[in-house]
């Protein structure tokens, strides 16, 4: 174990809950987030990604962007390297030849 690295890693978390609670506080994030029950109990507020079940477009409000579906992550799963890639703004779901694949985009 190193301490140097956990002291480091413990500032970055202190340093992180600050920012999350400065600009996400209160927004639309956040409130919908108390709202749902999606806080994480590690975390004053969570606005991310994968506590809106998004694996890609704009979450809820528009308070959090998942981006786009990663093409890359097809190259691990054999028989998609090829396949069409596309979002499903509305549920957030990445879809591969119109389907969704959890197993490539939900990690």
């Amino acid at each position: 174990r190193d301490e140097v690295d956990e002291q480091i890693y413990d500032a970055a978390v202190e340093r992180f809950e600050e920012l999350l609670s400065l600009h996400a506080a209160g927004g639309a994030c956040g409130t919908l987030l108390e709202r749902e029950g999606l806080l994480q109990k590690d975390s004053q507020i969570s606005c991310s990604c994968s506590a809106q079940e998004r694996e890609c477009g704009l979450g809820v409000d528009a308070a959090v962007d998942c981006g786009h579906c990663p093409s890359r992550r097809l190259k691990f799963a054999e028989d998609l390297s090829s396949s069409n890639l596309t979002c499903d703004h509305g549920s957030g779901v990445c879809l591969v030849d119109s389907s969704p694949n959890h197993d490539v985009f939900s990690w």
